[in-house]
């Protein structure tokens, strides 16, 4: 009597057709997955924004003035005391009084804060303090503020930074201005000669006879709520079409919300950027 052997395992075409089911599936998925997890990873920059706006008001109360402005001291180990590089002023001034967890500083998308987290902490460092040259070729200054050009000085980069103050490493000077107009906010040594006064009143100000006390930026302390305290911009290399790209806003009352990076940078016929003076 003939017997006859059951066949076991896949042949080749079964196997193929398998892997092929199981790379089609990876593809379709592999977006949603990725999407989610940029979901996750916007939410938890803004719960992050969020709860260093409690802080910054909570600084507030107790300073009877918003924080300085940030600057990074890249330290001297052999100086007596010696210094440790670390930042000052900006959302690094709420630790550790105001803040005791330095993940809350780092945004989850800025990677290169990521990939060194331990060394960014030991610096109290923020992803939300403004944008930093790390990309520097020398080691010691990579974590200090890039620089651009504005009216002839060197000023950090300020198209992202927080309050929208600038820094000058080389004079002090800590004068906070408009990101998207020439029009500085008024401070000593900021005087018109020919006139004696302080700089002109932007006009969007003007237009609703407000004065400088509404000027939205952290150098004065009785800005209004709605001012716009920082833009996290780590999450747009996530989004491949430019004018689609978001950023993480913090308020001054606390509020967070995603916004359109294009419309921010569109200055009006002023030359103030819309979201500046939105009340």
């Amino acid at each position: 009597m003939r017997s006859f052997r059951r066949r076991s395992g896949f042949t080749l075409i079964e196997l193929m057709v398998v892997i092929a089911i199981i790379v089609v599936l990876a593809a379709l998925l592999f977006p949603v997955f990725n999407a989610t997890r940029q979901k996750a990873r916007e939410t938890n920059c803004l719960s992050n924004l969020h709860q260093l706006g409690v802080a910054l008001k909570a600084y507030m109360a107790d300073e009877r003035l918003y924080p300085p402005p940030p600057a990074y001291d890249p330290g001297d180990p052999t100086g007596t005391p010696p210094r440790e590089p670390r930042y000052y002023g900006g959302f690094s001034a709420l630790y550790p009084d105001y803040v005791t967890d330095l993940n809350l500083l780092l945004c989850p998308e800025d990677r290169f804060a990521q990939a060194h987290a331990e060394e960014a902490k030991a610096r109290v460092y923020s992803s939300y303090n403004g944008v930093i040259d790390s990309e520097n070729e020398d080691e010691d200054k990579r974590w200090e503020f890039k620089t651009t050009e504005f009216n002839g000085e060197d000023r950090p980069q300020l198209t992202y930074n927080y309050f929208g103050y600038a820094w000058d490493p080389a004079t002090g000077d800590s004068d906070g201005y408009d990101l998207f107009s020439a029009t500085d906010y008024p401070s000593p040594g900021n005087v018109d000669p020919s006139t004696g006064a302080n700089y002109v009143l932007p006009t969007w100000l003007a237009s609703q006879t407000l004065t400088w006390r509404f000027y939205p930026h952290l150098v004065n302390r009785y800005t209004p709520d709605s001012t716009i305290v920082t833009h996290c911009v780590h999450h747009r290399p996530n989004y491949s079409n430019a004018s689609l790209q978001m950023d993480m806003i913090l308020r001054l009352n606390g509020q967070t919300e995603k916004r359109l990076v294009p419309p921010m940078s569109a200055a009006d016929a002023t030359g103030v950027a819309p979201f500046v003076h939105q009340r």
